[in-house]
């Protein structure tokens, strides 16, 4: 299955970059996927675009979103804040929680 990520940006002169990713993260091994995944959080954290990305990867959602959205039967499920500073770090206490939150939606 291939999944889609479009990201959007516009710099203060209204121009907007658009750039389309085919594939996901999971198509790598584990390390790769986490380097791919701080280089992209870094990126945004010097340039502030925004961008959408589905993912089926709890963790990554948590890691990488600042705002989950689950979508089961065409419906929102759950819609949720990922309020926590980045650069994050992965196992924290903090994203294991709001995972364990998603997978409880998940599971229900």
């Amino acid at each position: 299955m291939s999944t889609e990520a479009c990201l959007t940006s516009s710099s203060g002169a209204g121009a907007k970059l658009r750039r389309k990713t085919r594939g996901s993260f999971r198509d790598v091994n584990a390390l790769t996927r986490i380097e791919m995944q701080q280089l992209l959080e870094r990126i945004w954290i010097a340039q502030k675009f925004t961008a959408v990305l589905v993912t089926h990867d709890v963790a990554e959602a948590v890691a990488l979103a600042d705002r989950v959205v689950v979508i089961s039967e065409g419906r929102i499920a759950l819609d949720l804040d990922v309020a926590v500073e980045r650069p994050r770090r992965r196992g924290s206490v903090e994203l294991a929680r709001l995972e364990g939150k998603i997978l409880d939606r998940l599971f229900e």
